[in-house]
């Protein structure tokens, strides 16, 4: 049995054999819904014949329906939008060191535009973006705030189909020292614990969490403190040589450790 639809099409394909312009938009309505390259057709025909007021719906119909096209804009606008985050970051990084307050206010503005970049699956992109806003929050001794943003970062790379043990471990170490400068030495530990025994950790990064381990051990054992201090500058002496600025930077830290517990007066 023939379909409502079915007769109207057929009487709509009559009309517009004959040059009606109401029946071909009509045809162009239905078979957006079955068949959209039949309609875009439908709909070209009438703005052929002069119609220059559904010529802007044509356009934006091709849009819709052109996969090309969509990508294209997709790229353009996702390429526009990384260009003013960065912006924006630079701005904050200029700021950083003479005003706080408005590093914050553009390292804000910049996560805006990261979770925005989200929907088009980047996770690691926005949670550069809660590190940042963590990094200010931490400087300003706001730590409840830089632990909030800290998570949320945690939060996105446990949960990135692309995440790397190497960027999840970071996190953890992004959380624990905020644990410890809240005096909570136990829960620091936990975490850097937890980071240091994740596989695939970059040399740079276990250095990273000897040291930061070493601190916290500080005022509980102060061998094993001595013990993950040298370890830490051992990797970075053998990677970089004792003239690098890396490794002068790492002298430096230890130089902090040690002022704090004395740790190398045995050395």
């Amino acid at each position: 049995m023939i379909s409502d639809q079915e007769k109207a099409i057929y009487y709509y394909k009559l009309a517009a054999g004959r040059g009606c312009e109401l029946s071909m938009l009509a045809l162009g309505d239905i078979y957006l819904k079955i068949d959209k390259e039949k309609a875009l057709n439908y709909f070209e025909q009438v703005v052929n014949n002069g119609d220059e007021a559904l010529k802007e719906r044509l356009e934006e119909l091709k849009l819709h329906f052109n996969p090309t096209i969509i990508e294209e804009k997709n790229k353009e606008s996702k390429s526009k939008i990384e260009d003013e985050m960065m912006k924006y970051d630079e701005k904050a990084d200029f700021y950083r060191s003479r005003n706080l307050d408005r590093a914050l206010a553009y390292y804000q503005k910049s996560l805006n535009l990261r979770r925005y970049l989200l929907e088009k699956d980047n996770q690691e992109i926005v949670a550069i973006g809660y590190d940042n806003m963590g990094s200010i929050y931490k400087e300003k001794k706001d730590f409840d705030k830089a632990l909030e943003c800290y998570t949320q970062s945690y939060d996105l790379r446990r949960k990135d189909s692309k995440g790397t043990n190497e960027r999840i471990a970071s996190s953890l170490e992004n959380i624990a020292e905020i644990h410890y400068a809240q005096d909570d030495p136990a829960m620091s530990m936990k975490l850097l614990q937890k980071a240091l025994n994740m596989a695939g950790l970059s040399y740079l990064q276990t250095a990273s969490l000897y040291a930061n381990i070493a601190l916290v051990l500080k005022d509980r054992d102060r061998e094993q403190a001595s013990q993950y201090c040298k370890d830490s500058l051992k990797i970075i002496e053998d990677h970089f040589g004792k003239s690098h600025p890396v490794t002068a930077k790492r002298y430096y830290h230890v130089g902090v450790i040690c002022l704090k517990k004395e740790l190398f007066d045995d050395a």
